[in-house]
C-alpha cells in the first residue's frame, strides 16, 4: 500500500510525538532509525501512532488514529480498529482483531483467531479487567501512580504541581473531559504500578468503578480518586 500517510512516531531528540507524512516505502528510514518493522503489505491508517520496536505483519491493517505501543506486535493479516489501541509489548496474533476504540493493555496478548469487541460503555468492569487483569471489590479499584513527593503525606502532580495528592483525602478534577474516545485528557491517570517513568514517589489511590471515565492504552482515566498512601520500596 502506497498511498500517502500520516504517522506519529517518537521524536529521536525527546519522547514526544512528531507528525511524518508520505508513503510506507518513502517512510522505511524513519521506521529503521526507531526500529520499526512495518510490512509493505500493512494497511495502515492516517493519524496513526506506532512506537519504537514496534511490529506491523504482512496483510495486518491499523485503523485510523489507532495506537500501537512500545515494542507491540501486530501479527499477520491481524487488525487493529479505528482508534484502538495495544499497549508496550503487548501483542495481536494471527488474524486477531482488536475493535474500533477497544484497548490492549502493556504486556497483554490477543491470542490467534481471537476478537476483542469494543467494551467499554457495556462493562467497563469486564473490560478493565481483560486488559489490567484488575477486578474491583465492592466497586472499588486499588491502582497506581507515580507523583512528587513533598511532605511527609502530601505529593504534588508530575504534570500540574499545583494539583495536590495528600494521604487519605480525596483528589478531585474540577472539570474531566468525559470522552471515552479520548487516553490523555482532563481527568487523573492510574494504571499499574511499573506503567510509570517519571516521578519520585509511587503512590497506591482507590478509585470507585462510578468514577471511571476511560481505559485506553494501559491506564485509567478518572473522576476523582482516594490516595492510600506511599509503597515504598525496600
Amino acid at each position: 500500500m502506497n498511498k500517502k500517510l500520516k504517522i506519529y512516531l517518537r521524536s529521536l531528540k525527546n519522547n514526544s510525538w512528531q507528525l511524518f507524512k508520505g508513503s510506507l516505502k518513502s517512510l522505511q528510514k524513519e521506521f529503521i532509525k526507531r526500529n520499526i518493522k512495518i510490512s509493505l503489505e500493512a494497511n495502515i491508517g492516517l493519524n496513526v501512532r506506532i512506537g519504537n520496536w514496534a511490529s506491523v505483519g504482512d496483510g495486518a491493517s491499523v485503523g485510523y488514529r489507532a495506537s500501537v505501543g512500545y515494542k507491540a506486535s501486530v501479527g499477520y493479516k491481524a487488525s487493529v480498529g479505528d482508534e484502538a489501541s495495544v499497549g508496550n509489548w503487548a501483542s495481536v496474533g494471527y488474524r486477531a482483531s482488536v475493535g474500533n476504540w477497544a484497548s490492549v493493555g502493556n504486556w497483554a496478548s490477543v491470542v490467534k483467531n481471537a476478537k476483542l469487541k469494543k467494551s467499554m460503555q457495556a462493562d467497563i468492569i469486564e473490560y478493565i479487567g481483560k486488559t489490567l487483569n484488575q477486578y474491583p471489590i465492592k466497586n472499588k479499584y486499588i491502582f497506581y501512580k507515580r507523583v512528587n513527593k513533598l511532605s511527609k503525606g502530601k505529593y504534588s502532580s508530575c504534570y500540574d504541581k499545583n494539583f495536590i495528592y495528600q494521604d487519605n483525602k480525596i483528589s478531585k478534577i474540577k472539570n474531566p473531559d468525559l470522552n471515552i474516545n479520548k487516553s490523555c485528557s482532563s481527568g487523573i491517570h492510574v494504571s499499574t504500578p511499573f506503567y510509570w517513568t517519571k516521578g519520585d514517589t509511587l503512590i497506591a489511590v482507590e478509585v470507585n468503578v462510578k468514577d471511571v471515565i476511560t481505559c485506553l492504552e494501559g491506564k485509567i482515566r478518572c473522576k476523582q480518586v482516594k490516595v492510600l498512601g506511599e509503597i515504598k520500596s525496600k
